[in-house]
């Protein structure tokens, strides 16, 4: 049984980081095409329909899984209660997307965009339930093939619309086309290969309890999606499409290496999970190790971003991106911030207290948006990065607050790495600082992951139990790594 659990992880980890890896491809290739004005409108469309997506789920999705795994003879039920409850919410939440943008004010091209971006939500929200039927049964090969095919259709369908330069509007459409086929191609498995009829029931005591259930679900949802998109939406609002443009250049490219995080999340969860009852000492290790690993890994990453901003914003955009030179520098070091925010969030979850975890998502939710309502209308996207830097540094003290309630882990231990990882990160800076003045880039970026490695290993900032520790973790990987 864990053989094929981990197998079908592994499908689905592996299909991700590929999606990940082409949808940034995908995303320099537009940027470079259209220029930052029309990128800032292109990425508004998208920010905007993605936000409200979250309203045409409101986390029936999630308890489908759970419900259906735990009382798989009522799963019929569940299914049809879902799929009603979905065309029923879906419709509402595209009617407020509507009434929304035009409130707002924006052009007859951006609504139009926005429309369209919403026909994508309504369908996405409907395979995310049809892939919620194969998650309850810990299947998950068919969603891994179907996440490539999906990112492959966005490819080639967008290239044929840059290609007949058809316009701005149309850059939508290679995103309706995918989704359409996802929705097909989920569906007609949900019915091949469980089974299940696409009857709609209006149950009022089963949506009644999946609903009671799916409210938590919806609450993370809610935060999470708020607290991604939110930025992307005020700058757009307060700022203009150009700044919009230059943070979304600068965002999208530190923000593709979250799948290291998040696969050492997924990696420990289970660890987690089952030291928290049997074996407290065993978790502290586990959890010490862990943020130990992941600063090793997260502060040359940001300390490097940072460093040759300028030259990964020119080699990958153009030099038509060049003022976001400054927001990339920030993003890169608040990605710090955010890796060692996700073993946090594991220990948390794994030890009953996901209600704090949704309290502290929450409030800095709350917290980013005050800042972003604060700082773009000074700074426009540069302050729009700085919000993003401090609501993820506030989460990471706060977050280890919480965690030291749960388990005794070494902050001397914790503090002393992040020393001595960033001391190994400022004489790599100063390295790659000095001799890109010099050489070629790409010869700088070869040399300043061993000048980092060769510092922190002579002031003895890692050793073979770091190396051990991520093999061992990685090879009992056995939950399913959630989709960005």
């Amino acid at each position: 049984m864990m053989g094929k659990i981990t197998r079908n992880t592994t499908y689905l980890t592996c299909a991700y980081i590929g999606q990940k890896i082409i949808a940034l491809f995908y995303f320099i290739i537009i940027a470079r095409a259209i220029g930052a004005a029309d990128l800032g409108k292109y990425a508004f469309a998208m920010s905007f329909a993605a936000l409200f997506g979250v309203f045409a789920d409101m986390g029936l999705s999630q308890t489908l899984i759970r419900e259906t795994a735990k009382n798989k003879e009522h799963g019929q039920n569940y299914f049809s209660a879902v799929f009603s409850s979905k065309l029923f919410l879906s419709l509402i939440t595209y009617a407020i997307l509507i009434v929304t943008v035009n409130l707002l004010g924006y052009s007859q091209l951006v609504r139009t965009m926005v429309y369209l971006s919403g026909i994508v939500m309504v369908l996405d929200s409907f395979i995310l339930s049809f892939w919620a039927v194969f998650r309850s049964q810990q299947n998950l090969k068919y969603e891994a093939i179907n996440i490539v095919i999906y990112q492959v259709i966005v490819l080639a369908t967008g290239f044929c619309i840059l290609w007949l330069k058809l316009g701005l509007v149309y850059l939508i459409v290679p995103f309706i086309f995918a989704s359409a086929w996802s929705a097909v191609f989920s569906a007609v498995l949900v019915g091949k290969k469980v089974g299940l009829k696409f009857i709609p029931k209006l149950e009022r005591a089963v949506i009644k309890s999946l609903m009671r259930i799916s409210i938590a679900f919806a609450l993370i949802s809610i935060f999470s999606r708020v607290y991604t998109y939110l930025d992307s939406i005020l700058l757009s609002y307060l700022a203009g499409d150009s700044a919009l443009g230059y943070y979304s250049a600068a965002y999208k490219l530190p923000a593709a290496l979250v799948f290291i995080p998040s696969a050492l999340a997924a990696a420990i969860f289970p660890a987690f999970s089952e030291s928290f009852s049997a074996a407290k000492e065993r978790l502290k290790k586990i959890f010490d190790e862990s943020m130990s690993s992941l600063a090793i890994l997260a502060v040359p990453i940001g300390i490097g971003i940072a460093g040759i901003s300028g030259e990964i914003i020119l080699k990958f955009y153009g030099a038509e991106y060049l003022p976001g030179v400054e927001a990339l520098k920030i993003l890169g070091i608040a990605m710090i911030f955010v890796f060692l925010n996700y073993p946090i969030g594991a220990l948390l979850n794994a030890c009953d207290k996901q209600k704090l975890n949704v309290s502290l998502y929450g409030a800095t939710m709350c917290v980013n948006a005050a800042l972003n309502f604060l700082l773009i209308p000074k700074f426009s996207y540069v302050g729009a990065s700085i919000a993003f830097l401090i609501s993820h540094c506030l989460l990471f003290l706060v977050n280890l607050f919480f965690a030291r309630q749960i388990i005794n882990y070494s902050c001397a231990r914790l503090f002393k790495t992040l020393f001595k990882t960033v001391l190994s990160g400022l004489i790599m800076l100063a390295g790659i600082l000095t001799l890109k003045m010099r050489i070629n880039i790409l010869v700088v970026t070869a040399i300043s992951a061993p000048i980092y490695l060769i510092v922190l290993y002579l002031i003895r900032g890692f050793g073979k139990e770091q190396i051990k520790f991520i093999k061992e973790m990685f090879s009992r990987r056995a939950n399913v790594v959630e989709q960005d």
